[in-house]
């Protein structure tokens, strides 16, 4: 297949943009230099928003493709030299502008003595943050965020009882043993220290990983959780800052976690068991997630974890990394922004492998009858939200059937009117009601039959 035909069929994203005609030279600099500071891509002038063919006029094609040569040779700054090709559609001519995944980042559009440097998220055009900017530069240099000595940090500042403890913790989840050599040269081979000229000092991941208290020289390493009241992202029933070395953080957010979601049954063939209502593999994973590929570049902010009656969400500073598509989350795929830092978590069992976190926790939202998770980009954030209980705007009735449906294991008619106070009859539309809404499962026949949560029946047979 013609791969310009190929582009027509797919909708607009990151990589990829349609334009009825030629815009404005400013809107087209920005698009071109989004895409090479991104993950490349084409701007095909000529058609819809859904990519079909309207064409422009045959007599200008030629000048048109000098302007736009013109344009970007002298609009944007390093060099960017994009592939220009004209192609013929029923309805006329059509512009494809190619753009690859520029090697000079970040490429800015020269205005005055200045230039704007811009990104794609999703389908728009954004102009780049400092802390982008800053990766960008980074990544042309062959460098990472993590593996960056620390201004005016000493190695005295690194604590080595939590270096010794971390040898312990990794030989006893991944059997590596401990190091006959000195903290400092181990510290210099796994990038948690730098030697520059004389001078050896500790990189950004070796103060996250090994001084006591990380987050008074890198804030932005922080983490805070908020459980708040209902749907509403306006009162705190609870929230807490969680400060620390960085790998000891997962575990801190847990027992937050846990602090504010309920238990609920599980009965199994030979017993009846409790667990959390939403699974903790599929919050250590998300949570590392966040923790790991997050942007640490500048004051970007923290990690955010809001816990709301029903959804999980966790918000971390940074859009995916370059090249990364929202549907490749969960595929395998992965592409590491702070190698270091997911380094030192894998030795220590917190990661099982590369781009296999989403995969782990989207399988325990399943087995737990959740759906799965939803990423979203907002702005220069990544957000995941996952559902742990139902909607938070059914009425009282239902919400008590329900929470006291995830605290037994199960309910009977009985169990609603005694708990509701009212009918029988009442009881019985009230269930059949939740079961028409797919929250319960009916089973048996009698007056007597059970109802549970749907999908957690399935893990009690």
């Amino acid at each position: 297949m013609d791969p310009f035909r190929k582009s027509l069929d797919q909708p607009e994203s990151s990589i990829l943009e349609y334009k009825r005609e030629l815009p404005k030279k400013e809107v087209l600099l920005a698009t071109l230099c989004a895409l090479a500071n991104t993950a490349g891509g084409e701007m095909i002038i000529g058609a819809d928003d859904k990519g079909q063919p309207v064409g422009l006029e045959e007599a200008g094609i030629l000048e048109l493709e000098q302007r736009l040569s013109s344009w970007i040779t002298d609009g944007i700054r390093p060099l960017l030299l994009p592939l220009i090709q004209v192609r013929r559609t029923a309805q006329g001519p059509i512009l494809a502008i190619q753009v690859g995944s520029g090697s000079n980042r970040p490429y800015g559009v020269v205005g005055g003595s200045s230039q704007d440097v811009f990104v794609r998220i999703g389908s728009s055009t954004r102009k780049a943050d400092a802390a982008t900017i800053e990766r960008m530069r980074l990544q042309s240099l062959g460098r990472t965020w993590d593996g960056l000595p620390v201004a005016e940090a000493t190695m005295e500042m690194l604590d080595v009882g939590l270096i010794r403890e971390f040898w312990g913790v990794r030989h006893q989840a991944r059997g590596i043993p401990i190091p006959k050599s000195g903290e400092k040269d181990w510290l210099l081979k796994n990038r948690f220290a730098y030697s520059e000229s004389t001078r050896l000092a500790p990189t950004n991941a070796g103060i996250l990983f090994f001084h006591p208290r990380p987050q008074e020289i890198l804030p932005q390493a922080k983490v805070e959780m908020a459980r708040f009241d209902r749907a509403s992202a306006r009162n705190f029933l609870d929230k807490q800052s969680l400060g620390g070395p960085l790998w000891k953080l997962p575990e801190l957010a847990l027992q937050f976690m846990k602090k504010h979601i309920p238990l609920r049954a599980v009965r199994g063939r030979l017993q009846r068991s409790e667990g959390l209502a939403y699974p903790e593999a599929a919050f250590r994973e998300l949570f590392l997630n966040a923790l790991c590929h997050r942007a640490y570049e500048g004051s970007s902010g923290s990690v955010r974890v809001a816990l709301f009656d029903d959804v999980v969400e966790i918000t971390n500073p940074g859009s995916l990394p370059d090249g990364l598509q929202l549907n490749d989350l969960g595929t395998g795929i992965s592409m590491l922004r702070n190698p270091v830092l997911a380094r030192g978590f894998s030795e220590i069992g917190l990661i099982e492998g590369w781009g296999t976190g989403i995969q782990v926790a989207q399988e325990a939202l399943r087995h737990a009858s959740l759906p799965p998770a939803g990423f979203n980009l907002k702005g220069f954030f990544t957000q995941v939200s996952s559902n742990w209980r139902w909607a938070t705007n059914l009425p009282e009735a239902e919400q008590k059937t329900l929470t006291h449906a995830a605290t037994m294991g199960a309910i009977t008619t009985g169990d609603v009117a005694n708990l509701l106070n009212t009918s029988e009859r009442s009881a019985r539309r009230i269930l059949q009601t939740l079961v028409t809404k797919k929250y319960l499962l009916k089973s048996g026949t009698t007056k007597a039959a059970a109802y549970r949560l749907l999908g957690a029946s399935s893990a009690m047979s």
